[in-house]
């Protein structure tokens, strides 16, 4: 990156910022706070120990904060690397469970809440 031109490093620089377009527009408060209902409180929680049922309780307590907090990351094109941590438990296929072969295996992924509430939201 260097020897790049004038002309990359411009291109490079308009890369990296997120794309604006006539369609954009800011996740509503219902819209968040029908996804964080949404959320499966019996869903193991990964590595920051945060379960569904604490997610909820705190969007009640902090729903303007939590709303710009994802609307902050829709504007910025951001998902936080925090929330893209996964948490990978290898369970064994029915009928298979005696079998040590890793074809043997299904992978479940488990992700923070946060980052549940920032994919769907998307979607």
């Amino acid at each position: 990156m260097d020897n790049d031109s004038d002309y990359h490093k411009t291109i490079r620089t308009l890369t990296e910022q997120p794309i604006q377009t006539a369609d954009n527009r800011e996740f509503t408060p219902d819209e968040i706070a029908n996804t964080i209902d949404a959320i499966n409180c019996k869903k193991a929680p990964v590595e920051d120990r945060i379960t569904g049922d604490i997610f909820q309780r705190a969007y009640k307590q902090f729903q303007n904060l939590i709303n710009t907090i994802y609307n902050e990351c829709l504007r910025q094109g951001c998902f936080p690397k925090k929330w893209k941590r996964v948490k990978v438990t290898p369970i064994t296929k029915p009928g298979k469970e005696d079998a040590t072969d890793q074809s043997k295996f299904r992978p479940i992924s488990l992700i923070n809440v946060g980052g549940k509430v920032l994919d769907k939201s998307i979607k």
